[in-house]
């Protein structure tokens, strides 16, 4: 860059500065050598802190469903008409929006687990990404 003085009729001095175009020049190249050491491939970066996994009916949101709900729900339970045992069953839930609303705590349903804290964060997710995406049977 370079400056020049200049001092006004109050006696004020003033430094205007010009960019030279070799000094543009250098700041794109740096900027584009900044851009390609950091930049990583879009399938590298998670979505999601809990995106680490497939997400699948049987090796995921089963699992959590019998850690957290089996008590009330499954292997023959049926605690407000609720049965969790197959994905059929399962299935009842998710497209009547049940499930949704009970594991997110939402106003007008019942907030489950029943008595327990809200499932964590990564459950939460896991299973609000399954729906989003037709809670399929895999």
């Amino acid at each position: 860059m370079k400056s020049i003085n200049f001092v006004n009729h109050s006696g004020y001095r003033y430094y205007y500065k010009f960019i030279t175009v070799s000094g543009v020049i250098a700041f794109f190249l740096i900027m584009a050598l900044l851009s390609l050491s950091c930049s990583k491939d879009e399938d590298t970066i998670p979505k999601h802190p809990c995106d680490t996994i497939e997400l699948t009916f049987s090796g995921v949101i089963q699992p959590l469903l019998q850690q957290n709900c089996f008590e009330c729900h499954g292997d023959g339970s049926t605690r407000g008409d609720v049965i969790l045992d197959t994905y059929e069953d399962v299935n009842e839930i998710v497209f009547d929006g049940r499930l949704y609303g009970a594991v997110n705590h939402l106003a007008g349903y019942s907030a489950m687990p029943y008595f327990r804290d809200q499932l964590d964060s990564c459950s939460l997710y896991f299973i609000n990404k399954w729906i989003e995406e037709g809670a399929p049977d895999n």
